[in-house]
């Protein structure tokens, strides 16, 4: 991670203790924004949809688990559904059945480029780095 970044998003999180403590073992080198998108194991596609903007898609598995008994315990969601968060809002595009994400589009408050961004994926061998495509293409998040 650069020290420059002053907001980390996680795309993908493969492991719940990503979305859980990894702010608290970075102590002082943690980021002020550390902001984790997804929570799969499953293949991801993130589709870069404007200068600001991405939409990131599973067609088989939800994009984070959720239920009575993970993490984040909200269903139902309905397209249009949105979340404000400092820098950023993530809005429901496709749920399946259950009301679970299945396609999201997050709109950031600066552009992806901006050098205070640091894009990472997790996956089965650790964290990588993310290059933003082109505005219009999509590019897979193996896990």
């Amino acid at each position: 991670m650069r020290r420059a970044a002053s907001t980390v998003i996680v795309l993908r999180a493969y492991s719940p203790p990503t979305m859980l403590w990894a702010p608290f073992v970075l102590r002082d080198s943690a980021p002020p924004r550390w902001r984790v998108l997804t929570q799969s194991g499953e293949r991801s596609v993130v589709i870069r949809s404007g200068q600001r903007s991405i939409d990131i898609v599973q067609k088989a598995e939800p994009l984070f688990p959720s239920g009575p008994f993970d993490l984040l315990r909200v269903d139902n969601f309905s397209p249009a559904d949105s979340v404000d968060l400092p820098g950023m809002r993530a809005t429901v595009v496709e749920v399946n059945e259950e009301g679970r994400p299945m396609r999201v589009h997050f709109d950031f408050d600066r552009d992806l480029e901006d050098p205070t961004f640091d894009w990472i994926v997790e996956g089965i061998g650790g964290f990588r780095r993310f290059k933003m495509p082109p505005i219009g293409v999509g590019v897979h998040l193996a896990p």
